[in-house]
């Protein structure tokens, strides 16, 4: 069986180094690979300085290999990441029914991309903007550190970088769990 891989996708600067360790560690943990995506080749570093290789770039994402594609948060985020390339391949994992979702202040992305209007969700709010950045963009802030809302999970930072990573394994989970259903019964 070819097992699917999860994206984590980082800013190539100033990307948030527990965010995603702790979420790769908990996807790994049960068993997937996890594709290190950014918007630039090479190596990425985080606020702390901690490198990591990239896989691939935003261009080179093949949806149909992915299970879930997921964006960290980082100080880096909303410079590298907050573009039409990282909102168009977010929503177009969303129309192939991909699981997505954010962590910290890269919900903002996903709620700018139009993916969280008429959901509810979490994200980083160190500067108060958060309720106004949701409703401007019809989204119902959640006061849980992670929210599942359908296929979308969104989570506020980096003391919910594990719980995301859980439920970002329980969900892939899940749908294989359907996928299998669906092959029995035809």
């Amino acid at each position: 069986m070819n097992i699917k891989k999860i994206a984590l996708v980082i800013a190539h600067q100033e990307f948030q180094p527990v965010e995603y360790a702790h979420t790769k560690k908990e996807i790994e943990k049960a068993g997937y690979h996890v594709l290190t995506v950014s918007n630039a080749p090479g190596t990425a570093m985080a606020t702390d300085g901690t490198k990591v290789a990239i896989d691939c770039t935003l261009d080179e994402v093949k949806l149909q290999d992915l299970a879930g594609i997921f964006l960290i948060g980082g100080s880096g985020a909303l410079d590298d990441l907050d573009n039409n390339r990282t909102h168009t391949l977010m929503q177009e994992a969303n129309n192939a029914n991909i699981l997505i979702g954010a962590i910290c202040i890269s919900v903002r992305i996903l709620a700018r991309a139009d993916l969280l209007a008429n959901r509810k969700a979490n994200g980083w709010d160190g500067d108060s903007a958060l309720d106004e950045i949701f409703q401007e963009h019809g989204v119902t802030r959640s006061n849980k550190d992670v929210v599942i809302d359908e296929n979308i999970i969104t989570a506020v930072g980096p003391q919910a970088a594990t719980e995301f990573g859980q439920k970002i394994v329980a969900l892939v989970h899940e749908q294989e769990r359907l996928d299998m259903e669906k092959k029995r019964r035809y």
